[in-house]
């Protein structure tokens, strides 16, 4: 499925969000906790919206850690916790997304989410050696593998 921020709902969540901040007297929705969010007097669009921001916060807190930790099987319900998130109070999932996501999960992945800015797009997968093969060959040509890697590192 295409990717289609051009219609407005991208700007839309950002808004949410801004107006989700401001009931909850916070600069930004990272200021926030869930217990604020929870507590909140706010309609439930934008309980959600700021619950979704809030609770990532943390999934990528937890990510960090397990990633410092060497646990990388720790991610996989991370992933799984965030596509959920995503998809019931971001609202940015779609069916095909969801499918994929179910789909890598039944073949072996440990956890897999959509990625980038939802409404269409692409997912990513957290996908053990042995499932990897036939996960490629599942996905066919709409798949290919990625390896993780130290990432960019300034040098003095």
């Amino acid at each position: 499925v295409r990717r289609r921020l051009g219609d407005g709902r991208y700007a839309e969540r950002r808004r949410q969000c801004e107006e989700a901040a401001a009931v909850l007297g916070v600069p930004q929705l990272r200021d926030a906790t869930l217990e604020q969010v929870e507590d909140a007097a706010m309609d439930d669009t934008l309980r959600r919206r700021a619950r979704h921001v809030v609770t990532e916060d943390a999934r990528v807190l937890e990510a960090v850690a397990a990633l410092r930790a060497g646990d990388v099987a720790d991610l996989g319900p991370l992933l799984l916790a965030s596509h959920a998130s995503l998809r019931n109070d971001f609202e940015v999932s779609s069916p095909e997304l969801d499918r994929i996501v179910d789909g890598a999960v039944a073949l072996g992945a440990l956890g897999a989410r959509l990625t980038g800015a939802g409404f269409g797009g692409f997912t990513v997968a957290l996908v053990p050696g042995a499932a990897l093969g036939p996960m490629l060959e599942h996905f066919g040509g709409d798949a290919f593998e990625v390896r993780p890697s130290a990432g960019v590192r300034s040098y003095p």
